[in-house]
């Protein structure tokens, strides 16, 4: 496994209040570094209940207490591309020091 991939992980956050009381929101940097990124195959695509024209990727990450709290409205940033955050997944072989991320984007048709 290379981690050779550079990721962040975005969180949308309030800011303040424009004169119309709108919130105003700005990105924050929830976690960043290095990962073994690779895409997901059809099945576990379908097993996660992922459907219309997207592509799912999976991260493998250096585990930090801030990617332990991540939302569904959180955003994966993978070499630049947005992907939207769906779940994390355990593996033995992994154990206590990594991390698996599933994202997905919509693919534009």
């Amino acid at each position: 496994m290379r981690f050779d991939r550079k990721f962040a992980v975005l969180r949308e956050v309030e800011v303040g209040r424009d004169a119309m009381n709108e919130p105003q929101t700005e990105d924050e940097d929830i976690a960043s570094g290095w990962c073994a990124a690779s895409s997901v195959s059809r099945e576990r695509f379908e097993a996660l209940g992922i459907t219309g024209n997207a592509e799912a990727v999976e991260l493998v990450v250096g585990e930090t207490a801030s990617l332990r709290d991540l939302r569904v409205t959180d955003r994966v940033c993978l070499d630049g591309v947005d992907y939207r955050y769906v779940s994390q997944i355990e593996r033995p072989e992994m154990r206590r020091r990594l991390i698996g991320l599933i994202a997905v984007r919509e693919i534009p048709t």
